[in-house]
């Protein structure tokens, strides 16, 4: 892999309430990159209120590498680092035990070092959490194996994973 030299800045407002999937209605994609041989590697993030005078109305986020067709699956996905396709992790701590204006509370936030982007990102929420971000990325050139490499890493960990309630794969 090497640096392109090119970054990406993605930035916007979320509602889930509005544009969570069908399926999941805590998940929503913010971006894909159907390129061959190029990946993104996150190189930072910040999250705010939707408005700056506005109280926060989420208290955790995550940073997916989930492809749409896996979303389109019913089965529930687990909340955590268990699963590879979760890369970041983000938790407001607001102090006196309820949500106030923002620079009350402190935000704690894990990125996986390690983690390439290879096709999309997500965000994963409460189904009501309305929020803006700041996500910048690096890109970097792949050779087709280093690229097969890194999906395999991120979106594919979890395929043939029997599902236990079931026993289906």
């Amino acid at each position: 892999m090497r640096r392109t030299g090119r970054t990406l800045s993605l930035k916007g407002i979320v509602n889930m309430a509005t544009d969570g999937h069908p399926t999941h209605d805590d998940y929503t994609q913010i971006w894909t990159d159907e390129r061959h041989d190029f990946i993104w590697k996150i190189t930072g993030v910040s999250i705010g209120p939707n408005n700056p005078n506005q109280v926060f109305n989420f208290n955790s986020l995550q940073l997916w590498t989930m492809p749409n067709e896996q979303l389109l699956n019913t089965l529930p996905f687990n909340a955590s680092f268990a699963d590879n396709r979760c890369i970041g992790q983000f938790i407001i701590a607001v102090r006196s035990g309820a949500q106030t204006e923002i620079g009350s509370g402190v935000m704690h936030e894990m990125i996986d070092p390690e983690a390439f982007i290879t096709r999309e990102l997500g965000l994963r929420s409460t189904n009501d959490a309305l929020f803006s971000y700041l996500i910048t990325l690096e890109e970097y050139q792949t050779s087709p194996v280093e690229e097969v490499l890194q999906v395999l890493k991120t979106s594919a960990q979890k395929a043939g994973v029997i599902d236990p309630s079931s026993g289906a794969v």
